[in-house]
């Protein structure tokens, strides 16, 4: 049983995945991650703990703003050539992707 081919490189596409190009699943995967952190931490604070917040909370919180700087470094780096192979980066984009 051979595996399904992957859809043709052409079209309008979310993130698309070529040969030398293999961002997909870390945009697909960032988005995720992003969605649902935040979605857990509004669950928790607007209906779980609604006005009897602790000091957990709070660390929580802060842990969302360092997270949100975690998840623009990684769109930044995705934006600057993050998942492509080096041979099609150019050198400025090279060096701000490592930068970042």
């Amino acid at each position: 049983m051979s595996l399904p081919q992957p859809a043709a490189a052409g079209g309008n596409r979310f993130a698309l995945v070529t040969p030398d190009d293999n961002s997909a699943p870390l945009i697909i995967t960032t988005i995720l991650s992003l969605i649902f952190s935040f979605l857990t931490f509004a669950a928790r604070i607007f209906a779980v703990k609604w006005k009897t917040y602790g000091a957990d909370d709070h660390v929580l919180g802060v842990a969302h703003i360092v997270g949100v700087g975690q998840w623009v470094a990684v769109f930044l780096a995705l934006h600057n050539g993050l998942g492509k192979s080096f041979n099609t980066l150019e050198e400025g984009e090279l060096s701000r992707m490592a930068k970042v």
